[in-house]
C-alpha cells in the first residue's frame, strides 16, 4: 500500500485528468456512458461523478448550462454530465441502498454541485 500513495502522489491530479482526457477523447457519445449490464450500478455511477467533480468549476458549469438548455452533448465531459444526471434520476435504488452499498455516490455528486454554485456565484 505504501509503494500504491507514492505513485499516486507523485502525479498531480491535472495529469491524470489529462491522461483520463487522452484515453476518453475517441468516445464522446451518451450511450457510451450508460452501462446497462454492470455488476455494482452505484460504484459504476459514483465513478462519473467522482470524475466529474475533478474538473474546474468553469468546465463544469458550462456543461450543465448546456444540459439545462436542453443542448445535445458536444464534448465527452458533456455527455458524462447527461448520463450521470440521467442515471442518477433512474436508478432503480433507494437511499438507503446507495448508503448501505458503501460507495460515496452522495458526496460526490455535492463535489461536483460545489464546484456549480462556486461557478454560479
Amino acid at each position: 500500500m505504501p509503494r500504491a500513495k507514492a505513485l499516486i502522489g507523485n502525479h498531480s491530479s491535472s495529469r491524470c485528468r489529462a491522461l483520463l482526457a487522452g484515453i476518453l477523447a475517441s468516445t464522446h457519445t451518451v450511450d457510451k456512458w450508460h452501462n446497462t449490464n454492470t455488476d455494482c450500478p452505484v460504484g459504476e455511477l459514483s465513478m462519473r461523478w467522482l470524475l466529474l467533480s475533478s474538473h474546474k468549476a468553469e468546465t463544469l458549469g458550462q456543461s450543465f448550462l448546456r444540459h439545462l438548455q436542453g443542448l445535445p452533448p458536444v464534448t465527452w465531459v458533456e455527455s458524462l454530465l447527461e448520463s450521470a444526471w440521467e442515471d442518477f434520476w433512474e436508478m432503480q435504488a433507494s437511499w438507503n441502498e446507495v448508503l448501505g452499498s458503501g460507495w460515496p455516490l452522495f458526496a460526490y455528486m455535492a463535489l461536483a454541485g460545489s464546484k456549480l454554485r462556486t461557478w454560479l456565484a
